[in-house]
């Protein structure tokens, strides 16, 4: 049954005799409605002016379902590098584990500021297993992208980097260094904490 027959059908159930039935397709109507929303917003992101693109992006974030989030995983591809940057964003906000592949991949992207959104995106997951991807992000030629680095291994809290902060309180860069010895510190009072 095609779409708009099953609209159809479902709009002479909202006049059906029982409540529940009523209900149901008032409900099943609402779902329909929300899947051709979303589906608007998707060509949208896809085909949009980057002002189109960044609107329907944030409209789909804050759907928050995983087909609006498959939808911004894939602006993570967009050739505008506004829409790559607020994609990265939104999925910051998602904090879903399975994102974690989609965003280590855009840590090459061409754009700076992707990148360093990406890393700083990445230190907010907390997570043990991204020490490897983050770790040699603090050798990195742009100041930036170390300064963002040294913030993200802070969040993670894992010991083990503190030789490679250590290194880097010798930047050549006041930035990085500053944010170095925030990380250094965050890790001490992290380790102080499990101690505990």
């Amino acid at each position: 049954m095609a779409v708009p027959a099953a609209r159809q059908a479902l709009t002479e159930a909202l006049q059906d005799a029982d409540a529940e039935v009523r209900r149901a397709a008032a409900e099943a109507l609402e779902r329909l409605e929300s899947l051709a929303g979303l589906e608007r917003l998707t060509r949208a992101l896809e085909a949009g002016t980057a002002p189109q693109a960044l609107g329907a992006l944030h409209a789909l974030g804050e759907l928050g379902a995983p087909r609006a989030l498959s939808a911004v995983v894939a602006a993570l591809r967009s050739p505008l590098k506004e829409v790559r940057a607020g994609a990265v964003k939104i999925l910051r906000a998602a904090r879903d584990p399975r994102l974690l592949g989609p965003l280590t991949e855009i840590l090459d992207d061409p754009d700076l500021d992707v990148r360093v959104v990406a890393v700083r995106a990445l230190g907010d997951f907390r997570d043990g297993r991204l020490l490897a991807v983050l770790r040699p992000l603090l050798q990195e030629s742009s100041a930036d992208v170390r300064e963002a680095a040294a913030e993200a291994l802070g969040k993670l809290g894992d010991p083990q980097v503190l030789p490679d902060l250590v290194a880097r309180l010798l930047d050549p860069e006041a930035l990085v260094r500053r944010r170095v010895a925030w990380a250094i510190g965050e890790i001490a009072l992290h380790s102080a904490d499990t101690v505990r």
